[in-house]
């Protein structure tokens, strides 16, 4: 089937009232099939394992990043920027009315 005839069947089951924005995402979806489809006709693939090792070792490399980020934060960087409430004042103050 070419192109041109998936678009137009694609078109087809689409509702009468489809909006722009629908019909290019349908059309986005195919494109990335389309890619998809080609880079596996050149061999461009990775095995489902290597990937999810890949994916484990970045994992716990970012991981030992967070957990060290957080020991060695400076201590003004942990300061809060606003002024903190007193203690036993709890309570939200009125705003004072003025002369009308």
């Amino acid at each position: 089937m070419t192109r041109k005839e998936l678009i137009l069947r694609m078109v087809g089951r689409l509702p009468d009232d489809v909006t722009y924005q629908r019909v290019m995402y349908h059309l986005g979806v195919m494109r990335a099939i389309e890619v998809g489809e080609e880079q596996i006709a050149r061999g461009e693939v990775i095995d489902h394992d290597e990937l999810f090792a890949e994916l484990l070792g970045e994992d716990a490399k970012n991981q030992n990043r967070l957990d060290s980020a957080g020991e060695a934060r400076p201590e003004e960087h942990s300061k809060v920027h606003r002024p903190r409430r007193s203690k036993g004042r709890t309570e939200v103050r009125k705003k004072a009315q003025g002369s009308r």
